[in-house]
Order: structure tokens, then sequence, then C-alpha cells
């Protein structure tokens, strides 16, 4: 046992050494046997990615939300070109 914590040590050391503080925890997370480190998630997706994502998301939302207000102002001009092909009801003139 006293041999694989001095291999964790010159691990350590050797991650620190040259990545410094923040390649010393990744080393640490991958140590065999650590409970951390097994079943780790898969890596994540470059913020590239994330980005065009949802750049077409923000292309999809405002072409629905056009396609909401242009429908809606079709539907208007329909519903009064309708009301003015009704008959108007003629004038009563009373003497």
């Amino acid at each position: 046992m006293a041999s694989g914590i001095s291999t964790v040590q010159n691990v350590m050391a050797d991650a620190s050494a040259t990545r410094g503080p923040e390649g010393l925890e990744q080393v640490v997370l991958n140590v065999p046997g650590n409970r951390r480190g097994r079943n780790q998630a898969e890596p994540r997706l470059d913020p590239w990615y994330y980005a065009v994502f949802f750049k077409l998301l923000w292309i999809v939302a405002c072409l629905f939300a056009t396609s909401v207000i242009v429908g809606t102002v079709v539907y208007f001009m329909h519903v009064l070109h309708q009301a003015s092909l009704r008959p108007r009801p003629k004038e009563i003139i009373v003497d």
C-alpha cells in the first residue's frame, strides 16, 4: 500500500511541476482506483458547437415569430375584406 501512495505522490508532483495546479486536479481524478475518477462523464462538446446550435435555434425562433405576425396581419386583412363584401342595408328615408 505504501508503494501505491508514493506512486500517487510522484504522479501529483509530476503533474504540478509540468502543468500547474489545474493539471494536478485532473491527474488526481484519473488515478486508477479513485472513485471519482471512474465513470467520468463523456467529454463535453466544444463551445463552438453550442454557439452554432443556439444561433440556429434563434433563427428558427425568429422565423416562427415572423410567421405568426404575418399570419395575423393576413387574417385581419381577410376579415376586413369579407366585411367589405357584405351588402350594406339600404338607407330608409323618413319624411
